[in-house]
């Protein structure tokens, strides 16, 4: 063999360590991942003299009474940390509603309403159609059999913004939306129904209805709140 091929081999030859040495180990593991990464394959790098699983027991006392006692304990203190990471989850989330922020109100300029960036894009859409609502006149039966009517009641109005919006399948009556949804107070959006007499809703403390200052108002936007006795709260699911 001539003098320079004899150079090249010795510089593509890989340096060979004693068997056993922590060096050895160390060249053995590159030259894995070296054919590894030749076939396409990646693996995660080899950690040398770590035990994944380290007992605090020694070798010549694990088949001792007091190393079961070690092992039952450390097999207990696990359950109870997971239980304890458990039980604080489970009042976290029984407790998010009362130790939620409180709600950004509607802006309100005395005739059309906005929803705030905080709230969620599905307020932003009932905002928006229910704008389209104001200064509709009153209409007795408006919005049940046409989506699109010329004038609408307090079911219909409250029917068509909660359709559009996705929140239902149907128009109702008042007394129909007794059972809509879950009943009580929503974090943002509350509809208050007195079954056969009167329906309207608050969209984060600002209330839509038909019921104002003067008779045959359609509906719009209220500053003013009214009674509610009388009246079940009900509201759509994280709502």
């Amino acid at each position: 063999m001539s003098p320079a091929k004899c150079a090249r081999a010795e510089s593509t030859e890989k340096p060979v360590a004693k068997s056993g040495s922590h060096a050895g180990r160390l060249n053995l593991a590159w030259g894995q991942n070296e054919d590894l990464l030749k076939r396409g394959i990646r693996r995660r790098p080899l950690a040398l003299g770590v035990d994944k699983n380290p007992s605090p027991i020694p070798e010549s006392l694990k088949h001792t009474q007091e190393a079961d006692c070690v092992r039952h304990f450390s097999s207990r203190r696990r359950w109870l940390r997971l239980g304890l990471w458990g039980t604080m989850g489970t009042l976290a989330s029984l407790d998010y509603r009362r130790w939620s922020p409180p709600v950004v109100p509607l802006y309100f300029n005395g005739l059309y309403a906005y929803a705030h960036v905080t709230h969620p894009p599905i307020i932003h859409r009932v905002v928006a159609i229910a704008n389209q609502l104001v200064d509709k006149p009153y209409k007795w039966g408006g919005g049940h059999w046409v989506l699109y009517d010329n004038g609408f009641d307090c079911s219909g109005s409250i029917s068509h913004v909660l359709y559009r919006s996705s929140l239902l399948d149907r128009p109702l009556n008042s007394s129909a939306f007794a059972r809509y949804a879950l009943p009580g107070h929503g974090s943002y959006l509350t509809l208050f129904v007195k079954p056969g007499h009167h329906v309207f809703m608050e969209v984060c403390g600002l209330r839509f209805d038909t019921s104002g200052s003067r008779a045959g108002e359609g509906p719009r936007w209220r500053v003013l709140s009214r009674s509610r006795e009388g009246f079940l709260p009900r509201h759509p699911p994280w709502l």
